[in-house]
């Protein structure tokens, strides 16, 4: 679990085989920023803040760890996040990547300056955009596409 208001920073993890129970410990991003994001990719948690990911590895308080996956690429919302035959597309401030639970790989060469200048001019925009997404793919409702500016 993460998204504490007072550290932002930690993941709180559960005892082993135990979801519901807090285990009384937690792990902290390597460059202490705020958790943006969390989704497990083959078998992988991978973590994400704003401008960095990791991958926590491990089963119990004695061998787990959370280890750099990207320095210098994170998500821009947990609420742009599309998992696809075990791949995980994430939008980031550089563009999208898909991740493999072990590594992350750029995807959007094609639309790569258009994505920049889209997300610079609009960041609480593209944001905005995909938490109303997000809320409803989980009632169910049928997006509305519509290929215009991020501004939509």
């Amino acid at each position: 679990m993460a998204g504490d208001d007072r550290y932002p920073d930690r993941l709180y993890l559960s005892l082993p085989n135990q979801p519901e129970r807090y285990g009384n410990f937690y792990l902290r991003t390597r460059k202490g920023e705020k958790i943006v994001a969390l989704c497990v990719v083959r078998d992988n948690l991978v973590v994400f803040g704003a401008r960095s990911s990791y991958v926590v590895t491990g089963y119990t308080p004695d061998d787990i760890q959370m280890n750099i996956l990207e320095p210098d690429i994170g998500c821009i919302s947990n609420a742009g996040i599309v998992l696809v035959h075990g791949w995980a597309f994430i939008p980031t401030h550089l563009g999208f990547y898909v991740c493999t639970g072990s590594s992350l790989h750029w995807i959007s060469q094609d639309f790569h300056h258009t994505w920049l200048n889209e997300y610079k001019a609009n960041q609480e925009a593209v944001r905005g955009r995909l938490e109303r997404e997000r809320r409803q793919r989980a009632r169910g409702q049928v997006l509305r596409r519509d290929h215009g500016g991020l501004d939509n």
